[in-house]
């Protein structure tokens, strides 16, 4: 009897980790750091024994979930003259502490450097060639940011 138990034990553990295996005719799978995605093709067949219980067979169960990483936005920056020549003005919209940045279309960071809001900023742009660039302004306190192109001509 004890023998008995044991082989029945045995046999739906054996069950119970084939369970988790699809033989099926295509699929694939791909990771990155921030993403897992796969698929498979199987033996499509779906049964309802139930009020809400449903039995798949040969289908993926989908999980997904999405975390926002996106900071909030950065409402009410004046920023002019632009075009700009020499001098960019900035009126941040609340007083404290932000980081200036400002890119080139290559990605190359120009200009990083921390700025307070007490009075309108001036920015010197005269040491640069006339293009396109990208201006990132964060803020300390509540994480919020603006991306504005500016030109220089």
């Amino acid at each position: 009897m004890k023998s008995l138990f044991i082989g029945l034990g045995c046999l739906m553990l054996a069950g119970s980790l084939h369970a988790q295996q699809l033989v099926g005719s295509a699929g694939q799978s791909a990771t990155s750091p921030q993403v897992q995605l796969s698929y498979s093709l199987g033996e499509p067949v779906i049964a309802t024994l139930g009020g809400n219980v449903i039995l798949t067979q040969g289908f993926q169960q989908v999980e997904g979930s999405a975390t926002s990483v996106r900071p909030p936005a950065l409402k009410g920056l004046g920023l002019y003259p632009n075009p700009v020549t020499d001098w960019l003005t900035l009126e941040l919209p609340d007083p404290g502490f932000y980081r200036l940045r400002l890119f080139a279309l290559t990605g190359q960071a120009l200009i990083d450097q921390p700025i307070q809001s007490l009075t309108p900023y001036r920015l010197s742009l005269a040491q640069l060639p006339a293009g396109v660039y990208t201006l990132m302004l964060d803020q300390r306190a509540t994480g919020a940011r603006a991306s504005v192109p500016v030109l220089r001509q």
